[in-house]
């Protein structure tokens, strides 16, 4: 049957639909840059494209160039759906091989702050991370931690499967916080929180922020580039703590 392009919403329509099927076909794949990677997602925002559908196809794409974890930031702050940032992090760690980009990023910045204003901005930091630490109660609460992991021999943009639920008394006392873990899968187990077989997480509720800001871990940051984190301006350090303190 004979399609008329005349008509502009059925030309979007068909587009859409197009899009949807190629995205799904197995077979599909592009090589793409960075440039037209974020004018792709860009686009996305723009025209409103279910989130689903822009990671579907973000999933099927691949890099000429090494993705920087400020391209991730920046289009999660302009708009990128929660699925889509998931598939912008599967192509960061896929092209983390790759060689740097020469492009000039391009995202609006201030310039970067003097050592002066450096200086006085963790002065503050300092501050604010050991004042809030030694603020909090002593407390016991239930933790549920759900993990999930990448199926056997998959390549990063398969979606990860649910490997097990944590269920952990944690007790925080003295700014120190203490695991116990009493339930897998709801189930008692003999196994202790750490050998568990699996990622853990310790620290979230306030120690490790004495770890990293007290003077004796001998923490030294580094200045990185300026992002937007949900919209707000923010600014990005590495940071390294010797592995002795």
């Amino acid at each position: 049957m004979p399609i008329s392009w005349r008509n502009t919403a059925a030309h979007k329509t068909l587009s859409i639909l197009l899009l949807g099927y190629l995205s799904t076909s197995p077979a599909w794949s592009v090589e793409s840059t960075l440039p037209s990677l974020v004018e792709l997602v860009r686009a996305g925002i723009r025209q409103h494209t279910p989130d689903k559908m822009m990671a579907r196809e973000l999933r099927h794409m691949s890099l000429k160039e090494r993705l920087p974890l400020r391209y991730v930031e920046e289009l999660e702050s302009e708009g990128a759906g929660p699925e889509t940032v998931a598939a912008l992090e599967y192509l960061l760690e896929g092209s983390a091989g790759k060689p740097p980009t020469a492009a000039i990023p391009p995202f609006q910045s201030p310039a970067r702050p003097t050592i002066d204003e450096q200086r006085a901005f963790f002065h503050r930091v300092d501050v604010n991370a050991i004042h809030y630490s030694k603020s909090l109660p002593n407390f016991i609460c239930t933790e549920v931690v759900h993990r999930y992991q990448a199926p056997p021999g998959k390549e990063a943009a398969v979606p990860w499967k649910p490997k097990d639920v944590l269920t952990v008394k944690l007790t925080y006392f003295e700014n120190r916080e203490k695991y116990e873990l009493v339930l897998v899968n709801g189930k008692k187990s003999p196994l202790t929180y750490e050998s568990t077989r699996g990622a853990v997480s310790e620290g979230d509720f306030g120690s490790v922020l004495v770890e990293i800001f007290s003077p004796d871990s001998k923490t030294k940051f580094q200045w990185s580039h300026w992002t937007r984190l949900r919209g707000r301006l923010t600014r990005v350090y590495s940071y390294r703590t010797p592995k002795e303190t």
